[in-house]
């Protein structure tokens, strides 16, 4: 099902969480991001409904698929006005979201991009920060320009010591990776006993997944990996060794909504792409989007929003949940 112009190196793998090997087929797709070349088949698990990516690139061949304009290396300076206040409200959000469980204490931001979440974590709450970023010139950036601790490599590349960590936070990366299941397991090793876990990731329990389908930003193939709903990420953090203390709707909104139809209008070009960017131009707007504010704030308080962002404490005993 796989056709690449480019030599990717592909592999076939299990279920992550319940090792299960028999899937079903959902969604072929290409990237509607970037328009690299590649299918990509998104399969559910029968055994226990995880979505993932089957075949998929591997560490190495995974690489080509984040270009240098990939939007988590921006270096978010200057911008409009608007702009500029999303980029602080999103801010604003995450350093809530690790207030509202402990006010201080050392923080790790898994997939940090060019650092704007440890600066703000740092400089105006005085937390102890480091991150990890397996972009190099991204984590050359937080350390040269913003003067972060940011490891370039993985989480377990970067050998924190064990429970030498207050709060982990995985802001829109965890679908990313190829192991989460292992990261989560060292994320457990280097926390704190009640450490803290904060993920985000995209929603499949929401109403946008269903309405755009194979065009919802969610699934951006090939770069996520895997698709989690509320079930899933549940269990796959017990198996991990953490307990759900919390699940909320913080991030997303409007701009998921946003992307979602450029994914569409990517997906059905021709007279559908022409519908799709004359609706995005309409509803880009600050006075659309202040209409859409109420009906985007509902689905968030019913937890159907676009990302769910977890919230999960280590637990202290011993032996690991299979």
């Amino acid at each position: 099902m796989i056709s690449l112009t480019a030599d990717v190196e592909l592999e076939t793998v299990v279920c992550a969480v319940c090792g299960s090997a028999t899937a079903m087929p959902l969604h072929e797709n290409g990237d509607l991001m970037h328009g690299l070349p590649g299918r990509f088949t998104l399969v559910k698990c029968r055994g226990c409904g995880l979505v993932y990516l089957n075949p998929r690139p591997t560490r190495q061949g995974i690489a080509c698929y984040y270009p240098d304009d990939y939007v988590a290396y921006e270096r978010r300076e200057g911008g409009g006005r608007l702009r500029k206040l999303d980029t602080f409200l999103s801010l604003r959000k995450r350093c809530g979201a690790v207030l509202r469980h402990k006010t201080s204490g050392a923080l790790v931001d898994v997939g940090c991009g060019t650092g704007h979440f440890l600066r703000g974590m740092r400089e105006y709450l005085g937390w102890k920060v480091s991150g990890v970023e397996p972009n190099a010139p991204a984590a050359a950036y937080c350390s040269d320009c913003l003067g972060l601790d940011a490891f370039a490599g993985d989480l377990a590349a970067a050998a924190y010591n064990a429970e030498s960590v207050d709060v982990i936070t995985f802001w829109d990366v965890l679908e990313h990776l190829h192991d989460p299941l292992e990261t989560l397991r060292e994320c457990r090793r280097i926390l704190v006993d009640d450490g803290l876990l904060l993920i985000t990731v995209p929603n499949l329990g929401s109403p946008e997944s269903r309405l755009f389908g194979r065009s919802w930003a969610g699934l951006d193939s090939p770069r996520h990996l895997y698709v989690f709903s509320r079930k899933t990420i549940t269990r796959l953090l017990r198996q991990a060794g953490f307990d759900v203390v919390e699940v909320r709707c913080l991030t997303g909104r409007h701009q998921s909504f946003m992307v979602s139809l450029q994914f569409l209008a990517a997906a059905h070009p021709g007279a559908a792409a022409k519908i799709c960017q004359l609706v995005f131009q309409v509803i880009s707007s600050p006075v659309s989007r202040l209409l859409a504010f109420p009906f985007f704030y509902m689905l968030d308080a019913l937890k159907l929003g676009s990302k769910i962002t977890v919230a999960a404490r280590k637990r202290t005993i011993t032996r690991m949940e299979v």
